[in-house]
């Protein structure tokens, strides 16, 4: 009998996974597996960086020969196929679209690509709730530390972690319900924030001491529990809220009007950053990457009022094949035993651009302009003050 190990999850918030005709058939094996090789490579770039003589370059290439070996590679000659074979066995899931009306907070976490504010939902249906079984079958030749990072790369999945588009906006937040496998006998999960804690403190004793080149933990890495509540909506609502409070100019009625935001004052924090995109919409060369670029790129500005109506501005990195930098930052709805749901909040900074890059100011009026990016232009001092707007936040690491 192969070793195995077995996980259930649940559900908290609409997940937008599926087909290619935009139906959330079910989740599927291949979701699963690139999901837990991204939580598996952020936790395990640590050991391979911290190595004495170690650099960012050979730390990738052995964590990248690790991944293979574990997970397999079709690229790589001689990585084989994967030492884990993954089986997904769903439990009531539900299959639709959110009926109730969409706030503010959650129409902006959802974006243009998944919701219009006048035609509501642009794909046809979501996984709303329900419970799924991951079962991993572990082929012979497994090594123990390899056991000990799946088991990690599962809670993390489980505690931090979601699955289909958007992500990393805490849609399709998945949370670890129960964890057995046939080799440890201690598989317990954390049931509240005192044992969260405990485990993440735990990990941190092997996160990388410098900033990572790609999104993964290390010791400026930030875990926080920003709210808890009843409700996995009203959560998730906060978040948006207070993420679009945070970063948004608002719009005016006009006649002096002052701005506002989903019926609120707007705060308008980022002045430099509105100036300076409006400059860069009107055709001028631009001096700065606006601060909000922080939460990842491509970032986008529209005027909408003035003698400036209708103007934007895309800002983009101008490598062909690297045209995102996804945001460092992931919200996650975690649902505990008990019932209670939390807010859980990660920051990963991570090497914000490659050396050399350039990023792309694309005027709808006029021609694309380039601005020579430095790494000092990202301070890394943005989205913790979105962070520090939750009252009663609390730091798990």
């Amino acid at each position: 009998m192969p070793e195995k190990i077995t996980a259930c999850f649940c559900i908290t918030t609409p997940m937008f996974i599926g087909d290619a005709e935009q139906n959330a058939s079910g989740i599927s094996p291949a979701a699963v597996k690139g999901a837990l090789r991204f939580w598996f490579r952020a936790l395990r770039w640590g050991h391979h960086r911290n190595v004495d003589g170690a650099t960012d370059e050979s730390a990738l290439q052995s964590l990248h020969q690790e991944e293979s070996s574990l997970f397999g590679s079709a690229a790589d000659k001689g990585a084989g196929q994967a030492k884990v074979l993954i089986r997904i066995k769903p439990n009531s899931l539900k299959q639709g679209l959110p009926m109730d009306k969409t706030g503010p907070g959650l129409q902006y976490l959802l974006g243009q690509g998944l919701y219009h504010f006048k035609n509501g939902y642009l794909r046809k249906s979501a996984l709303l709730e329900g419970q799924f079984e991951v079962s991993l079958l572990l082929k012979p030749g497994v090594s123990a530390q390899e056991k000990r990072s799946l088991l990690q790369a599962i809670q993390a999945l489980g505690l931090l972690g979601a699955l289909g588009s958007r992500a990393r906006k805490g849609f399709g937040s998945i949370a670890l319900e129960k964890l057995e496998c046939s080799f440890a006998a201690d598989t317990s999960i954390p049931v509240n924030i005192t044992e969260l804690k405990v485990l993440f403190n735990d990990w941190a004793n092997s996160f990388s001491k410098t900033v990572p080149p790609f999104s993964a933990f290390s010791l400026e890495s930030r875990i926080d529990i920003s709210a808890c509540a009843n409700s996995a909506v009203g959560l998730h609502e906060l978040a948006g809220h207070e993420m679009q409070m945070y970063r948004s100019w608002g719009r005016s009625a006009g006649n002096g009007a002052p701005h506002r935001v989903a019926g609120e004052l707007a705060e308008q924090n980022f002045r430099s950053d509105h100036d300076g995109a409006l400059s860069a919409a009107k055709g001028r060369q631009p001096v700065k990457m606006p601060k909000r670029s922080e939460f990842g790129l491509p970032h986008n500005y529209f005027f909408s009022s003035g003698e400036n109506s209708g103007k934007k501005v895309d800002i983009t990195p101008a490598e062909d094949s690297r045209n995102r930098r996804a945001s460092p930052l992931f919200i996650h709805i975690h649902r505990f035993p008990n019932g209670k749901h939390a807010l859980i909040q990660t920051l990963l900074p991570a090497t914000f651009l490659p050396a050399g890059d350039s990023v792309e100011f694309r005027p709808n009026r006029g021609g694309t302009m380039h601005l020579s990016f430095d790494e000092s232009q990202i301070d890394w001092k943005t989205i913790p003050a979105y962070l520090d707007r939750f009252d009663n936040r609390e730091r798990l690491l």
